[in-house]
């Protein structure tokens, strides 16, 4: 896959003109591959050996007679330099995308790799663009999917700016796969993929040349560290061993899959040197061991279904030899025939076949999704609210929380908030609502239609059916992967430019019919598709500004959250936030802010001591409420600028339960206030309601306290730390026999559960029902051994029945760890000489332990 592959020697077809040609080709190397000129009159299409359809010219737009056109050689060069350097940019964008990172866990990787696909396409582009001006030309793919696709931007546009953030479903963060702006820019990756093969076919070897360069060095760099390990080259990004730079794992899979079709195509189509089927035959195992690795259970059935298509093909369009059964046999193709056996068998027998030897060698990987049924069950909530245009883009998460199915929260995921379906198509189905579910079908139908036309009439030369098919079967498989699962930014984008690439090389060979737009110059169609061009430049220059800008901002917010949680100092974490505000006004940099603000009010609390004098006091305690003062105004800021998203009002209730502590004036109704906005948005979210609970108990207000936890177990009825909670209410409000009950609940949920042994434990000493809290506290130092509290109370226990041996036991295991505990001293002084355990106390020792504001031991911490 270089520049003296086999590539190169195999462009002879047995079309005449194909030939003659190619054979100008290689006596002008830098002419355009197409469209070829025939006595000075542009054509828009090649003959193959089959008839191909005559193109319809647009409406009142004619093809240009090329002996009109003067053209020197200043204006050819400058051409010419223009598409080298719009090549070379997406050459070198398609090599960058996968393996494009920054060494940060407080920078999101996809964000790099957002900004790589929209500057990289966005330059191309608008080079492109200027080209077509000075042609006065503009290519584009077929009419029907071009007339689609660009229905299907606008509804995008239409449907982000009716949606309830506008900002939000443009450009998002910068990072979102799913925002208008980044959809924007993969459907024009693929018109600058298309726009490169169309005008020189090769173009598409060399953009596979590139890709498979960036896959074995990400397949090197993988193996390497699951022979060495996790901690080996970790670059400050990747935690574990299933942690890719591509993205995901999955993802890597899927490249591999992808770079495995290309390369077996290749030696199943192409004539090349021995050298050359070598290379592929490396690059061909390489991919295939990666796939197989990597084991995505649910994607072999697609690539089985892939491969049967795929060998009908094949199958059909061999010569027919002899008669009857025998016929069939030998036109059968064998080897994909046998692949899709495999396939069929790995789809099956996965558990049993793969994920044993995965899971020697590193341990497996799974991912959570929502599951389909889900995922249905909140895009019809979506379409029967907003049914034309849909929720907006990148709202599938706003859209999960209003809709979100009762059953989820019953299960591990009930805290997940899923910002995608279970596939990228379907989210994308969700979003855009009716007119983009039709577009979207409408779009894959234009696909498999334009699939059946080039492939019935595939041409004989070998490069041009090695291109065709390889594109074309990477689509399919790229594009049905979509509907059942989300990928990295990297192979979304590989998608659309493996769709740009089939459908250029496609019109490049004369098999579908590009949609050329050549009006005379001077007339009123020129001036048109020059305003048209222009528009599109500044458009996507305005694209590229835009992500370059999120892409800055989201940098300086990682350097704050890093210095906020792991340098600790708020004041330089807060300078960080306040610039990539300056860059990019978003809600969450607000959000940080004011966490930063309380922060800093938190760390100057601590500052004060007994010995603080009372005039520094005073001078910290003005900080104190300044600084939160004003971590109330940026979480304000942050839901004026959104008021849909909940976590804003999250954000202003821990600002204002933090002034409530300090006994701030309107602090508590404020929180309360705040934590109902966030309710409203986010109904189905049993954390809100425990928030709201915990808040209204720390300030006595315990028959508030008990309505929202019940709305919590309302919400999950197995919500283990609201059952936690609803015991502790019962036993402030004294009524021990339901806080014992709510105390059994939870340790039916959680047996093994170290701290509700222990509240049970606590309740039944209080009940004086000994034997029982003997029971608990023994099995909650059985889970946690070094439990003081729970070995200090079992103690208590023990002596209350009189078993003095027992008691010593314990509190003699507890003075092992707390050597200078007086308590514990006095109690094993009297516990031996058979004496009352609490005889001789002085305060702040008291014989009833369990009434006391703090436990009596201060665990160690971990």
């Amino acid at each position: 896959m270089n520049p003296a592959s086999p590539f190169q020697n195999n462009r002879q077809s047995n079309n005449p003109n194909m030939n003659k040609y190619n054979n100008d080709q290689r006596s002008h190397p830098d002419m355009p591959t197409i469209p070829p000129k025939y006595n000075n009159t542009h054509i828009d299409s090649i003959q193959s050996p089959k008839p191909v359809e005559s193109v319809k010219p647009v409406e009142n737009v004619r093809f240009v007679d090329t002996k009109a056109k003067v053209t020197t050689p200043e204006t050819v060069t400058k051409k010419d330099r223009l598409e080298k350097w719009a090549f070379n940019i997406f050459m070198l964008t398609a090599f960058l995308v996968p393996i494009s990172f920054w060494p940060t866990q407080y920078l999101p990787m996809e964000s790099v790799k957002s900004f790589v696909i929209v500057v990289g396409t966005v330059v191309s582009a608008i080079l492109f663009g200027v080209i077509a001006i000075r042609e006065r030309r503009l290519a584009l793919p077929p009419k029907n999917i071009s007339w689609t696709a660009s229905l299907l931007v606008i509804s995008l546009l239409v449907s982000s700016l009716v949606s309830i953030n506008i900002e939000r479903s443009l450009f998002g963060q910068g990072f979102e796969s799913g925002t208008a702006g980044f959809l924007i820019a993969l459907f024009v990756s693929a018109l600058v993929a298309f726009a490169l093969v169309y005008r020189k076919s090769e173009r598409a070897v060399l953009l596979y040349t590139v890709m498979a360069t960036s896959y074995l060095i990400l397949f090197v760099f993988h193996l390497l560290r699951i022979v060495f390990g996790p901690n080996f080259a970790t670059l400050s990004v990747l935690n574990s061993a299933t942690s890719s730079i591509v993205g995901n794992w999955y993802s890597l899979g899927l490249f591999s899959i992808v770079v495995a079709i290309v390369s077996f195509i290749a030696l199943s189509t192409l004539t090349m040197t021995s050298k050359s089927k070598m290379l592929y035959w490396i690059l061909l195992a390489v991919s295939t061991i990666g796939a197989l690795i990597i084991n995505i259970p649910f994607i072999w059935a697609l690539l089985f279904l892939t491969f049967v298509g795929y060998t009908i093909y094949v199958t059909s369009v061999r010569p027919k030899t002899g008669t009857g059964i025998g016929s069939f046999f030998s036109r059968l193709a064998w080897i994909p025939l046998v692949i899709c056996i495999l396939l069929a068998l790995l789809s099956w027998k996965n558990e049993s076949i793969l994920s044993p030897v995965v899971s020697k060698i590193y341990g497996g990987h799974s991912e959570l999704s929502l599951p389909w049924q889900m995922t249905l069950d909140v895009t019809a909530g979506t379409i029967k609210n907003y049914p034309l245009l849909g929720v907006g883009s990148n709202h599938f998460l706003q859209a999960f929380l209003a809709y979100k199915p009762n059953i989820i929260n019953s299960t591990p995921a009930w805290n997940v908030e899923f910002n995608s379906g279970f596939g990228y198509v379907p989210t994308l189905i969700s979003a855009q609502g009716t007119i983009g579910s039709i577009l979207w079908l409408i779009f894959f139908v234009f696909l498999g239609i334009s699939g059946y036309r080039v492939l019935r009439r595939m041409p004989n030369d070998e490069i041009s059916r090695f291109t065709i098919l390889s594109s074309y079967t990477g689509t399919v498989f790229l594009w049905l992967t979509l509907f059942i699962y989300v990928p990295s930014h990297a192979i979304i984008f590989l998608t659309f430019v493996m769709t740009g690439i089939f459908f250029g090389s496609a019109a490049s060979y004369g098999l579908l019919n590009s949609w050329v737009w050549t009006p005379r110059s001077g007339d009123k169609w020129s001036k048109t598709m020059f305003a048209f061009i222009l528009l599109l430049i500044v458009i996507a220059a305005i694209l590229g500004v835009v992500y370059a800008k999120k892409t800055l901002a989201l940098s300086y917010f990682g350097k704050g959250i890093s210095e906020l949680n792991v340098t600790g100092d708020p004041v330089l974490a807060d300078a960080y936030f306040r610039k990539a505000q300056a860059i990019d006004s978003s809600d969450v940099y607000w959000q940080a802010r004011a966490e930063a603000s309380m922060a800093y009010a938190n760390k100057l609390a601590s500052s004060l001591s007994n010995t603080s004098t009372a005039s520094t006091t005073e001078t910290v305690m003005t900080q104190i409420v300044e600084a939160t003062n004003q971590a109330l105004t940026y979480s304000r800021n942050a839901i004026n600028f959104d008021p849909t998203n909940y976590y804003n009002f999250v954000s202003e209730a821990r600002v204002s339960e933090f002034a409530a502590g300090l006994q701030m004036a309107n602090g508590y109704e404020n929180a309360v206030q705040s934590y109902g906005k966030a309710i409203g948005l986010n109904p189905f979210n049993p954390s809100l309601y425990l928030g709201l609970a915990k808040l209204q108990a720390r300030m006595n207000k315990l028959d508030d306290a008990l309505t929202s936890t019940g709305a919590a177990l309302q919400t999950k009825n197995n919500y283990l730390d609201a059952i936690f909670l609803l015991s502790q209410i019962y036993a402030a409000k004294g009524n021990l026999p339901d806080a014992i009950i709510a105390a059994k609940v939870a340790l039916e949920i959680n047996p093994e559960n170290p701290i509700i042994l222990f509240q049970l434990g606590l309740l039944e000493y209080n009940m004086k029902n000994y034997p029982a809290a003997e029971v608990a506290f023994a099995a909650a130092t059985k889970y946690q051994t070094d439990y003081a509290n729970a070995r200090y109370f079992l103690g208590l226990s023990y002596a209350r029945q009189n078993k003095s041996t027992d008691a010593i036991r314990e509190f003699e295991e507890i003075s092992k760890t707390n050597p200078d505990n007086q308590e514990i001293s006095l109690i094993l002084s009297n516990l031996k000489s058979g004496q009352p355990i609490f005889t001789d106390a002085v305060a702040p020792i008291t014989p009833n332990p369990e009434k006391r504001s703090t436990l009596p031991i201060k665990e160690k911490s971990k």
